[in-house]
């Protein structure tokens, strides 16, 4: 029997539950991402990415920043694959399986960098211009402490470590629930 797949007629309702929930997910997902690209990718994404705004070119932007940019988008590409992935395999009626605590995981990490780069760059970036331009060392009280709040106050950093929490609970229930298959 396959400990991944509810089977029971009693849990069918569940089920259905589930994969209606997940159906409605996905397209509402879809949705998002439509209206996402729509609003946001071609006139505001990069530019709200800028400090202050100032530069007219992306050849004038520091490489810093078009990295910071580049480090989110393929993060945020990687949580959405891995959502898809996930809300497919509830979708499919794989409720506690190794892979959705995998994926979910994961989910968790991607989310926990995500915060990082989004916490951390603007400081990055704030710290090199002055001390670029002022050649002091005193700004890194300053840059110690914007990194600190950044970090505490991130609500990716904190929902990824929550994920990350909820996807070791379920392996531990995943791994219970195969024993009492194996119990006679």
């Amino acid at each position: 029997m396959n400990t991944n797949l509810i089977t029971s007629e009693a849990n069918h309702v569940r089920l259905k539950r589930i994969k209606t929930g997940s159906r409605t997910l996905k397209i509402l997902f879809l949705l998002y991402l439509i209206g996402a690209a729509w609003c946001e990718l071609p006139w505001y994404a990069f530019i709200k990415w800028l400090p202050q705004g100032s530069y007219s070119k992306i050849s004038d932007t520091p490489l810093l920043t078009l990295s910071e940019i580049g480090l989110s988008a393929c993060l945020l590409l990687a949580l959405a694959i891995t959502f898809w992935q996930l809300i497919s395999l509830y979708g499919a009626g794989t409720i506690f399986s190794s892979r959705n605590v995998q994926l979910l995981g994961r989910f968790g990490y991607l989310a926990f960098g995500f915060g990082l780069v989004r916490a951390w760059m603007p400081g990055i970036n704030w710290a090199w211009r002055e001390w670029w331009e002022t050649c002091s060392y005193s700004i890194f009280s300053e840059f110690f402490l914007y990194m600190f709040l950044g970090l505490v106050s991130s609500p990716w950093i904190i929902g990824g470590i929550f994920i990350f929490m909820i996807s070791r609970i379920m392996d531990e229930g995943r791994k219970i629930q195969e024993e009492q298959e194996l119990t006679v």
